[in-house]
Parts: C-alpha cells; sequence; structure tokens
C-alpha cells in the first residue's frame, strides 16, 4: 500500500465520451450549442477522473515495501514530504560537521544564512547546543512564469542527539512546508506538516501528516484539508474534509490493516455515498479493489461497480493495474470502460501509462511522469466517431490540476489547426471551472463536484450530463 493521496480523492465518475443530451425544447435562457460541444465538453474533466480513479487504486494497494524499500505506508504528498525532509536533514547535516570544525556551538544561534539571488534560494540553520536540535530550512522565490508560484518555503526540525560529526543517530522531528500561488491562480496556498511519532531506531514507523489548502474566491471549493495516521503496527488512517462556498462540506475516510487489506467511505455534498474494500500486493505480489457508488434519488446515474486487480513484477517493481467499471443508468442501460495502467520507477522518477477503451468503440492512452518538482500527463485520444483530441496538464500538490486539450476534425493530419480548444482548473473534489472556444465562440464551464456541468455564455445556460 502506497501512495494515500498528494493528493486521495476516489473517482465518482466513468470515462464517458459519448453524445450528452439536449432538451428537445429550449427554454428562452437556455444556451444552444453544438452536440459536438457538449459532448468534448466533458472530456477533461472526465480523463481527470479517471486518473484520480487509477490513483486511488494504486494508492491502496500498491506495495510500499518492494517499490522503494519504505516500512511504512505512504500518503499522496506524504511520501514527497518525507523526500524532501530527508533531503533537507542530509543538507543540515553537513553543514552541521562544517559548523561543529569551525567554532564551538552557542545555545540556540543562527549558523548559517545563504541568500543565492540568481537561482532564488534562501537558506537558514539554526542549532541549539542545549537541547541538541536544529533547524533548517529552505525557501524558494523565484520560479518559472508557468508554474503559478511565488513562494515555496520548508523547515525541518532534527534532533542531532548533542552529536554534530555523528549524522548516524540524527532523527527527524517534523516539518512544515507552505506553498504561495500568483492571486489569480485559482489555488492560494497549501500548507503541509509532517510529524514523526514513532521510530524504530532511526527509522520512522509512525508519523501524523496534514495537508491544508485554500482556494481563490471565485472557485467553488474554499478549503480542503487532510489527514492521515500511521502506527508502528502498519495500520492507520485517512481522513479529507472539503468545504465548499456554499457552507456545504464532504468528506472521505480510509481504514487499513496489517492484514494488507482495507476498507474506505467517503460522501458527498449532493448526498452521493461511495463504499468499497481492497487488498494490497504486499504479502504476496497481488490484490484487489471494489467499489460502488450510490446516487440518490433523482440522478439519472444509479449506480457505478468498479472492479480491478494488480499485481507487482519483481524485481523491477512494475505495478500493474486490470481495471473494469462498469455504469448503471436509471433507465436501466449500462455503459462501461477498461483500462490498463502501468507503474515503474527510474532515476528518481515514477512513470505511469494508461490505455483505455470505452464500449462505444472510443480509445486513448495518457503518460504520467511524476519528480519531486512536478506531475505532467500528456496523452491521445480518439473518440467513437474519430474526432482527434491531444491533452496535458500539470497536477499540484492537494491534488488539484490544470488540464488543456485541443480536438481535431477527422480525419486528423499532424500540423492541423484544432476546431475545439480547452482550459480547466479542476479541484480535488471534483469541482472547477475553465473556459472552451469553439469556431470563434468562447463558453464558461462551471463544474459543481456532482455528475453534471454548466456551460454559459452571456445570460445563457444550459447543464451537461457528464455520463449517458
Amino acid at each position: 500500500m502506497k501512495h494515500f493521496l498528494i493528493f486521495f480523492t476516489l473517482l465518482l465518475v466513468a470515462i464517458i465520451l459519448s453524445n450528452c443530451e439536449q432538451n428537445p425544447v429550449p427554454a428562452e435562457d437556455e444556451l444552444e450549442v453544438e452536440s459536438i460541444v457538449k459532448e468534448q465538453a466533458a472530456f477533461g474533466w472526465e480523463v481527470n477522473r479517471l486518473i484520480a480513479s487509477g490513483q486511488d487504486i494504486s494508492e491502496l494497494t500498491q506495495n510500499s515495501q518492494y517499490v522503494e524499500q519504505q516500512e511504512i505506508e505512504e500518503l499522496a504528498g506524504i511520501e514527497q514530504l518525507k523526500k524532501e525532509a530527508l533531503r533537507l536533514t542530509t543538507a543540515s547535516k553537513d553543514y552541521l560537521v562544517q559548523i561543529n570544525s569551525l567554532a564551538k556551538p552557542q545555545a540556540d544561534s543562527l549558523y548559517l544564512f545563504i541568500d543565492d539571488t540568481v537561482k532564488g534560494i534562501r537558506v537558514r540553520l539554526y542549532y541549539d547546543a542545549e537541547t541538541g536540535v536544529a533547524v533548517f530550512s529552505e525557501v524558494k522565490y523565484k520560479f518559472a512564469a508557468w508554474r503559478n508560484i511565488y513562494y515555496d518555503s520548508i523547515n525541518v526540525v532534527v534532533d542531532v542527539n548533542y552529536t554534530l560529526p555523528n549524522p548516524f543517530d540524527d532523527v527527524l522531528k517534523n516539518l512544515f512546508r507552505r506553498q504561495l500561488f500568483q492571486s489569480e491562480f485559482f489555488v492560494q496556498e497549501i500548507q503541509s506538516a509532517l510529524e514523526v511519532t514513532h521510530f524504530t531506531g532511526s527509522k520512522i514507523t509512525g508519523a501524523e501528516a496534514t495537508n491544508e489548502a485554500w482556494y481563490h474566491a471565485d472557485f467553488f471549493l474554499r478549503y480542503l484539508r487532510k489527514h492521515v495516521d500511521l502506527n508502528p503496527d502498519e495500520s492507520g488512517t485517512l481522513r479529507e474534509d472539503f468545504e465548499f462556498r456554499d457552507g456545504s462540506t464532504s468528506y472521505s475516510s480510509v481504514t487499513f490493516y496489517p492484514d494488507y487489506t482495507g476498507e474506505f467511505a467517503r460522501q458527498l455534498r449532493d448526498g452521493t455515498m461511495v463504499t468499497g474494500s481492497f487488498n494490497s500486493v504486499e504479502d504476496d505480489q497481488h490484490g484487489f479493489y471494489h467499489e460502488t457508488i450510490d446516487f440518490p434519488a433523482g440522478k439519472y446515474v444509479d449506480k457505478i461497480y468498479k472492479s480491478a486487480v494488480v499485481s507487482i513484477t519483481l524485481p523491477d517493481s512494475i505495478f500493474t493495474v486490470e481495471f473494469a467499471e462498469a455504469v448503471h443508468f436509471k433507465t436501466g442501460r449500462i455503459d462501461s470502460s477498461n483500462v490498463w495502467i502501468e507503474t515503474q520507477h527510474s532515476e528518481n522518477i515514477k512513470r505511469t501509462e494508461l490505455r483505455i477503451r470505452k464500449a462505444n468503440g472510443a480509445f486513448g492512452t495518457l503518460f504520467i511522469e511524476e519528480s519531486e518538482e512536478q506531475v505532467h500527463l500528456t496523452g491521445e485520444w480518439t473518440t467513437w466517431d474519430e474526432y482527434f483530441i491531444t491533452i496535458s496538464a500539470e497536477y499540484y500538490y492537494d491534488g488539484s490540476a490544470h488540464i488543456h486539450y485541443e480536438v481535431f476534425a477527422p480525419p486528423y493530419t499532424p500540423g492541423d489547426e484544432p476546431i475545439l480548444v480547452a482550459d480547466y482548473y479542476i479541484s480535488p473534489d471534483g469541482s472547477g471551472s475553465g473556459t472552451l472556444s469553439y469556431n470563434g465562440q468562447i463558453y464558461s464551464v462551471l463544474f459543481d463536484g456532482s455528475a453534471q456541468a454548466e456551460m454559459r455564455q452571456g445570460d445563457k445556460t444550459t447543464k451537461i450530463d457528464l455520463f449517458q
């Protein structure tokens, strides 16, 4: 079991790439758009949900021991926190050894200050000789404009046990990270904290971690909090709480046990319930994942069933998922999707490939590359009626995403101009907003986290059913 979820949000919808229904007699304020616009308006959101579903399966069933020799389970994002903590802890040890060789440490003093204005990195190191505790901080304040972030600071607290020359008895106490984003960006601030609660020797066997994110005032999601407890017996719990602008809330939780099994549950703000169970690959390199989504009365979707078998191949630690999904509508109609996922690690890069095929003949391939700096997605999709789509996305520390995709008319030839272009900003709960342009017309699209979206142009709107 690994990566409980830079990020942890279960997928509540399927990849449905068929035409959306339209009202036969539009009202005066009903926005009339071509069927291709409604169909392709749902695509970016649907792909994002597919990625979230694949992450959920991987994070709940993947074995950390075989992949990275970790001793405890990970929450998505917490793995990255630990990597950053290790990097800064190692750097602080190097500086502390230098300090010890030059001068006798005093109580609670600033021993190092470096400001590299070219790289935009500021480093500070404090050491308290009376407590044997060092505090090392790194602040980054220069970024490429496309990253939308302008400030990133990390502090780690390390107990060096009064022995500066000996790094082997040092233990990490806690970490705090703060990221600030541009004023117009949909994420405004992210704060992350990691506190170590148990050690076996110098290895972490218990920890508490929290991720908090605040969003732009124009965003429907106002606040997200993720909290995880990891215990020495390898059991643990994860909880996510969402707060929205209208005062509504939702939650998700997962409990995992020492026998490599677990269960999860969540409730959406509209009353949709999600329940399921899983078994990790840790004990025998094979596992499973089952999920049921039960929609409340009044929805055009009744239930969604998901099932996956997972495995890990040694010695290369190749993680494979075979994932099937069935969407049951109130009318009795059933639609389905099949997804093959493979994940590999090499040189501190995590690479994931997803191959998707729909019952209606649509198909595509997505590639995700995850490093310490970013998570980037690229991919191609062919619709049931042979429209060709290219997609790219950036995923952020809280699990939100910026998605860009372009649609080309058939038959597609490299170099063609797209007929439709979309840019979406989607939060971890599935809500979000964006724009879509088609034939010189620009539309705004609003996702509220349910199985519907709203398309608007001027004072006219129309609803988009994301399942058919």
